[in-house]
């Protein structure tokens, strides 16, 4: 046999012992949103991919077709869920009302959700797993649940960093020296008044958070009345339950933090590999000599709905002067604004594939996370315009690390937007900044689906075995108020002792003095 024979040979078999045991998953994703579900399903594929059995719970009906996803189409209450929440109104609210407005809308979100059929098909089956992938720190705490009603893993999933509920229940509490919350548009770097508005942000943040969870458990109680239900532990302890947390974040894309052991960075999850543009977008974007400018507001927020009257001729006017082309997502037409003649509108662009042409200079965005994760990795400077959640940080981000700018909805003008193109166009050091950013974010070890599969397998095998201690205290307990209360209660004890002994004491003093006078 050739020595060439026997490398293949050793090759097969190595594959063949390191082969994965294929496990059972449950991915119980209801939330409406198509942002979200372009992490859970990157996730799932690539857990497909190497052979897991995959059951989808989810609203929304996947792109990718596979023959180990067990789809499971739900309801889409999405149209409902905006009703109880005008995306508008959460660019204009205070930190708690942000936690506030998406907690109560959740809530009635989930008394739609988990009283149909198909929900309550899984709260009541029979069947196994090995674990169970879900958004319960997304206002979806009674999914949580379903690690008691199976038995198994509990793989928590986030689309969004830098949260101070997450960190509250993974064990390492958010420190406002330095961390900042999702919903908050601070840096790092603070000043005394801003760390003073940041411990406001985070508390206020925990406390409203804290007041809707245990408000949810009512909604768990009359929803996953599973048989068994009445053992439960604790809604506290079931919330706690992780055997490990992914994180859509990266140091890259954010500010640097402390983590605990089973939170995992997986940011990156939802870029796929790029496609072919169709020919006439392909051409638009190869003739364009001076480059492409995209525009996009993602997929929850509708660009006609926020560029009508000035704002959106602001925009029509900066683009004519500008000697590039510019695609822009449009859903709608804009009755009062003239398009011009270098603008191509349409109501869908593939993103990814655009920001990966090499014409393509500027990308205009919301802000969205994906949408920062994409223009990072491919190399495109931004000019932002957020709107809520964790946009403005997002943006602020961008702004003070180089590669982009942000302008306030509010303050769009001419004279605003025609600055902000022509400032990222024409000063190289966006690109510049961007590129390097883009080169420390695909600079890794293992790719980051690797990384992904390496660590739901090994969650797995060994539950809970990074889940610190500290994700099962309480509020009281991580913050040792139950230490303090002891040496309270120990000092006042020791001192109306000492009190009590002063008066017998002194009374006893007075009784000999009293004595020794009749004698």
């Amino acid at each position: 046999m050739s020595t060439m024979s026997w490398k293949l040979l050793l090759l097969t078999f190595f594959s063949l012992s390191t082969a994965c045991h294929a496990y059972k998953i449950l991915a119980f994703l209801p939330f409406p949103s198509n942002s979200h579900h372009a992490i859970f399903l990157g996730l799932i594929k690539v857990l497909a991919d190497r052979g897991h059995q995959i059951t989808y719970y989810t609203p929304i009906e996947p792109t990718v077709a596979h023959p180990n996803i067990t789809l499971r189409l739900t309801p889409n209450y999405k149209d409902e869920f905006l009703k109880e929440m005008n995306l508008m109104d959460l660019s204009s609210a205070s930190v708690p009302g942000v936690s506030h407005i998406l907690a109560r809308t959740a809530i009635r979100f989930t008394e739609h959700y988990y009283a149909n059929p198909i929900a309550q098909e899984i709260i009541h089956s029979s069947d196994q797993y090995d674990a169970i992938l879900m958004e319960s720190y997304f206002n979806q705490e009674p999914v949580s649940a379903l690690v008691h009603k199976f038995g198994c893993v509990g793989i928590e999933i986030s689309s969004l960093g830098d949260s101070a509920w997450i960190n509250e229940f993974s064990g390492i509490t958010h420190n406002p020296a330095y961390q900042v919350d999702f919903k908050s548009e601070l840096s790092q770097d603070m000043t005394i008044l801003e760390k003073i508005y940041n411990v406001y942000s985070i508390a206020s943040t925990l406390v409203v958070s804290y007041f809707h969870m245990y408000s949810m458990k009512g909604i768990m109680d009359k929803y996953f009345n599973y048989t068994g239900w009445e053992t439960r532990p604790s809604m506290h302890t079931l919330v706690a339950n992780r055997s490990l947390i992914l994180v859509n974040s990266d140091p890259v894309l954010s500010y640097p933090y402390p983590t605990a052991p089973h939170v995992k960075n997986i940011a990156g999850l939802n870029l796929m590999p790029n496609k072919p543009l169709p020919k006439d977008l392909q051409t638009f974007m190869d003739e364009a000599k001076d480059g492409v400018i995209y525009f996009s507001f993602g997929s929850n927020l509708k660009s006609s709905d926020v560029l009508g009257g000035a704002k959106g001729r602001a925009f029509m006017k900066a683009f004519e002067s500008m000697p590039q082309r510019v695609l822009m997502k449009l859903e709608s037409d804009l009755p009062d604004v003239k398009i011009p003649a270098n603008v191509r509108t349409g109501k869908w662009f593939p993103q990814r594939d655009i920001l990966a042409h090499k014409n393509c200079v500027l990308f205009i965005t919301h802000g969205g996370f994906l949408s920062m994760t994409e223009t990072v990795h491919y190399g495109v400077p931004i000019v932002g315009i957020p709107f809520f959640s964790d946009q403005f940080k997002n943006m602020l981000h961008a702004q003070t690390m180089g590669y982009g700018l942000y302008i306030r909805y509010e303050n769009i003008t001419d004279e605003s937007v025609s600055w902000a193109l022509n400032e990222i166009t024409k000063n190289p050091s966006y690109r510049e900044v961007v590129k390097q950013k883009s080169r420390m974010l695909r600079d890794r070890m293992h790719t980051i689906q690797e990384e992904a599969i390496y660590w739901v397998e090994y969650a797995i095998k060994y539950p809970n075995s990074l889940t610190p201690r500290s994700a099962f205290l309480t509020f009281w307990e991580k913050r040792i108020f139950d230490v303090g209360t002891f040496f309270i209660l120990t000092i006042v004890l020791v001192y109306i002792v000492l009190q009590l002994l002063k008066t017998t004491i002194r009374k006893s003093k007075q009784v000999s003095v009293k004595k020794e006078k009749q004698s």
